[in-house]
């Protein structure tokens, strides 16, 4: 079939087909749609990915600016996204970053059709439909819509169209959405470019083979003539091989001239577990469509090169340039075995598949725990009530930086800024030093931030920190270990500061020791409103320590039931610890939200290292009432 190629669904013998396969798009559209916006609300975004791309889109909008705060640099100094012009005008039809989740759902869901398509061609309709549905259920595929938003993610819709057009024969529809999948991110040309080769091997006419070629050859090169300039060497990606060699050049070579290296790489356990997790859901069929998979290779050697390790797994979002291409691998592999295989019944494959891609989602998910969180009642915990609480209290047009999950719900202002970059020091990807622009007025920081403060951990951060407890920034409010912080506000409450031995009113002694380092010295219960307990500990640094200190309060009512349990980092990682010099002392202030308003409370307390999570010593019960007394039962338990 040559020439133009229309896309709506052609006439099908088997009636039910095409209401059937808009049933199962509708399905899965308000499937991950549910869980997007569940996921949104309860601040289930835990990096910066779809905070970065609403903030661009936004600016877009908004004055037609392309640089981004959250990076440091305009946004295609980051990724050549130029997609997101194109995403703008539906954008701004519904201001909001669930927006681009629906995009990105719609286009994930969307491929289904092309995908459909492309099946029916190359075998019929009863195979197209078991593929679009295992398709619909392939785990790669929910787990890439699953995390964020990212604009490569659409180019998985384009590169079916890609693949459509290929095995019709319509060059030029071929040609426009290659464009279109290469305008979603810098590294697709190689898919591009792969079609070529294809066309190569199975001796198509010459346009198929130098057209595809020279195009990604051309837009690749403009790409990265475009990136280095808008990035001004802030964000280093070649970083990610430096193992191979410190520039661009020198890496190419090694990859040509040290195959001990590639060998080595690519025979890790990370590589292998990698391909089981794309493949054993499809049974390994696809494997049968070699010549159709050869676009994968840019892209599994990329991953399989690079040292981050979250690009060697499908629980994120890079699996997608190589989906299109292991599905057409899928149809070309099913044709394969049915015609060279007298001993293969089609019922066999077809039930082959489909156990597959079940036992492919018992292993690796998500689709059986789906359902547990679209029917769970929508629950907004006191800890979410805390964030929308303090996210209130933060003007519309000023500066902030926060930390990950709060970054999508602040992203409709001029200057957002990602707190990790504050806490190591350095850009994304970069050896650039990263110093907090004076236009932030506000910080927000759940210091219990696991991505933060445990992806990005560091003994050395909280000096990055310090400037929190400076005289410069004083605290808006706070709850839990979530703190507003307002700049150039004198505070006369400070969530944690240095004092001096004589400067404290501590009602309640405690006096204990962890590690032989620190000393627990006692607490002042200052309020108890609506549940809520507001309290001050008093440390005292017995010796220096290379330790990073927290603590776990189990909180109990007077007859031992569980009222709450708290993980705090002590003095909130401004003060930690192994900051602290003999004979200092300190005072940590806290607001403990609590089920009941009761008169008196036990707590028992459990010291930690924060890096390890080793258990440094136990002490409780502590027994005391709202008006002060306490008394200490039990035994404690620990390593001195």
């Amino acid at each position: 079939m040559k020439g133009g190629v229309s896309f709506k669904l052609p006439r099908m013998k088997t009636k039910l087909n095409k209401p059937l396969l808009f049933l199962f798009f509708i399905l899965y559209v308000a499937c991950f749609t549910a869980i997007s916006i569940k996921k949104f609300l309860l601040f289930g975004f835990h990096d910066f990915d779809l905070a970065v791309h609403d903030l661009t889109v936004w600016n877009i909008l908004h004055g037609g600016s392309i640089y981004n705060s959250i990076l440091g640099v305009p946004f295609l100094g980051n990724h050549m996204n130029i997609i997101l012009f194109l995403i703008a005008p539906i954008y701004a039809l519904f201001q909001h970053p669930l927006t681009l989740l629906f995009i990105q759902t719609i286009a994930l869901g969307g491929s289904v059709f092309p995908l459909y398509l492309f099946a029916r061609r190359i075998l019929d309709d009863k195979w197209a439909m078991i593929i679009a549905i295992v398709y619909l259920l392939y785990p790669a595929l929910a787990y890439t819509n699953l995390f964020e938003f990212h604009p490569q993610v659409l180019a998985t819709f384009f590169l079916f169209i890609c693949i459509y057009c290929y095995a019709a024969g319509s060059f030029t529809n071929f040609i426009i959405s290659a464009f279109f999948a290469m305008f979603c991110q810098e590294n697709i040309p190689f898919a591009v470019a792969m079609f070529g080769i294809v066309a190569l091997f199975e001796k198509r006419a010459l346009r198929w083979v130098l057209i595809p070629v020279l195009a990604a050859i051309i837009y690749f090169t403009f790409a990265m003539m475009v990136m280095p300039h808008m990035n001004r060497n802030i964000l280093q990606f070649f970083s990610l091989y430096n193992h191979l060699g410190v520039t661009p050049g020198k890496i190419v070579l090694n990859i040509f001239s040290r195959p001990d290296l590639v060998a080595h790489l690519l025979a890790r356990q990370e590589c292998l577990a990698y391909v089981m997790q794309l493949f054993l859901p499809l049974a390994f069929i696809p494997l049968f469509g070699l010549v159709i998979l050869l676009p994968i290779l840019p892209f599994f050697l990329q991953h399989a090169f690079s040292i981050r390790g979250t690009e060697l797994t499908i629980y994120y979002h890079y699996a997608a340039e190589i989906i299109p291409f292991i599905f057409a691998g899928l149809v070309y592999g099913i044709r394969f075995l049915l015609k060279r295989s007298s001993l293969i019944r089609p019922l066999f494959l077809k039930i082959a598949l489909i156990s597959a891609v079940i036992i492919g989602n018992l292993y690796f998910g998500p689709y059986f725990k789906i359902p547990q969180i679209l029917f769970s009642p929508y629950h907004k915990g006191y800890l979410d009530q805390i964030k929308y609480d303090l996210l209130a209290k933060v003007p519309e047009n000023s500066g902030v930086v926060a930390t990950f999950e709060f970054l999508p719900h602040l992203t409709h202002r001029k200057y957002l800024y990602s707190m990790h970059h504050v806490y190591t020091g350095h850009y994304t990807l970069s050896k650039r030093r990263y110093e907090l622009p004076d236009n932030a007025e506000y910080a927000l920081i759940d210091f219990n931030d696991f991505t933060t403060f445990g992806d990005f951990y560091s003994r050395q951060g909280y000096r990055n920190l310090q400037f929190l407890g400076s005289g410069n920034w004083g605290v808006e409010d706070f709850s839990e270990t979530i703190v507003l912080f307002k700049k150039k506000v004198s505070s006369l409450d400070h969530i944690c500061q240095k004092i001096s031995g004589s400067d404290f009113n501590m009602e309640n002694r405690l006096g204990i020791t962890v590690d032989n380092s620190i000393e627990l010295l006692g607490f002042t219960l200052n309020d108890q409103t609506a549940a809520s307990l507001d309290m001050v500990f008093f440390w005292k640094s017995l010796k220096q320590t290379w330790r990073d200190i927290g603590y776990m309060l189990e909180i109990s009512a007077k007859d031992g039931t569980l009222l709450a349990r708290k993980f705090r980092p002590i003095c909130y990682r401004i003060f930690p610890v192994n900051s602290w010099k003999e004979g200092e002392f300190f005072k940590e202030r806290m607001r403990l939200k609590l089920p009941l308003a009761l008169e008196k409370y036990n707590f028992k307390i459990t010291f930690f290292d924060n890096s390890s999570g080793f258990i440094l010593k136990e002490e409780g019960p502590v027994i005391f009432s709202v008006g002060g007394t306490h008394n200490t039962g039990g035994r404690s338990r620990g390593t001195e």
